[in-house]
């Protein structure tokens, strides 16, 4: 997310706001948000800018992915968003959780009068922006998404599994990490 906030820096952009879908609002943040915020935090102060705190947004992604669920997204988002894009200190970016939440919010600035990529910047996360469905109903894409290299952890985690299973040292319990890469897709 430090990478996401200092990419949008980089384009002007000083107003950040991020866009946190959040289930269950009477629960405090998973780590995955938690450590998102520190990123973004970190980003902002190195820069000796001022920032909002993250919009939090009672989405359930596990609703199914049609049309319908995507219009009630986007409505929701729209109301959520209506104070933070009036004014004269309104802001002039946006930090989705991830790509799939990108598309409804790209569509409810629309909704709301702005113009995706020219009125307001947004960035996804998640580097999975090709594959969703919500497409089919927004036609902008991220301006920069997060690749977290899935595939490459996918790999590790086999490649330990099988060197467990055959019995080969230094095949017991390890923690590995991938760094994430940030991914400027269009603009």
């Amino acid at each position: 997310c430090g990478a996401l906030t200092r990419f949008l820096l980089k384009r002007g952009r000083k107003r950040l706001l991020r866009v946190w879908n959040v289930e269950d609002l009477s629960l405090p943040l998973p780590g995955w948000l938690a450590e998102r915020d520190r990123g973004f935090e970190e980003a902002m102060r190195e820069n000796g800018l001022p920032f909002r705190p993250a919009l939090h947004v009672p989405i359930n992604l596990r609703e199914e992915l049609s049309e319908e669920t995507f219009l009630f997204r986007r409505r929701l988002l729209a109301g959520f968003l209506l104070d933070q894009i009036t004014g004269p200190n309104r802001v002039d970016a946006l930090i989705a959780a991830s790509d799939s939440v990108y598309f409804p919010l790209a569509a409810a600035c629309r909704q709301l009068g702005l113009k995706p990529g020219e009125d307001i910047d947004l960035v996804g996360y998640d580097n999975n922006w090709r594959e969703s469905v919500y497409r089919t109903w927004e036609p902008t894409v991220p301006l920069a998404t997060v690749n977290k290299n899935n595939l490459h952890l996918g790999h590790e985690l086999a490649d330990l599994l099988m060197a467990r299973a055959a019995g080969r040292p230094g095949a017991k319990r390890q923690h590995r990490r991938a760094a994430p890469a940030m991914v400027a897709v269009a603009g």
